[in-house]
């Protein structure tokens, strides 16, 4: 019976110091941190510049556009909205005013830094003025992905 008890124990040991494994179980879509995406609107121009001018030079900077959406959108997940903005372009292609004519569920701080980076923009030098008309949509865009 000793015997039988020893080997018990020693068998116990053995069992309790080598892990047994699970098998790997599938993986689970974790989420991560949200990207935000801009949707620009067709452009409206009316004026000197060409329309094709100012796709190029708006467009262009869509990336800053998104920028500005991020941080707020880190800030606040779930943020979406859009963002409608008129240009006032001289002669000498200054943006010499922008108003944002309406903002949908967005803050005032992605209001803020989309037309403050509008402002700098240089168009190109024409003979009259141009009024530009640019609507933004923002939205979230979870991305998935398998660990």
């Amino acid at each position: 019976m000793r015997a039988a008890l020893a080997l018990l124990m020693a068998f116990a040991a053995t069992a309790h110091a080598t892990k047994i494994s699970e098998p790997p179980q599938k993986a689970q879509p974790t989420r991560r941190p949200s990207q935000g995406e801009v949707k620009l609107e067709p452009i409206r121009v009316a004026g000197a510049l060409p329309q094709a001018d100012v796709d190029r030079v708006v467009k262009a900077r869509k990336g800053i556009y998104r920028a500005c959406y991020q941080i707020e959108l880190d800030r606040q997940p779930g943020l979406a909205g859009k963002l409608a903005v008129s240009l006032a372009i001289g002669a000498d292609g200054i943006v010499t005013s922008v108003s944002a004519k309406r903002r949908h569920r967005l803050g005032t701080a992605v209001e803020s830094c989309i037309t403050s980076n509008l402002k700098r923009i240089k168009f190109p030098v024409r003979n009259d003025a141009t009024t530009v008309a640019i609507t933004m949509t923002f939205r979230e865009a979870v991305i998935t992905a398998s660990l």
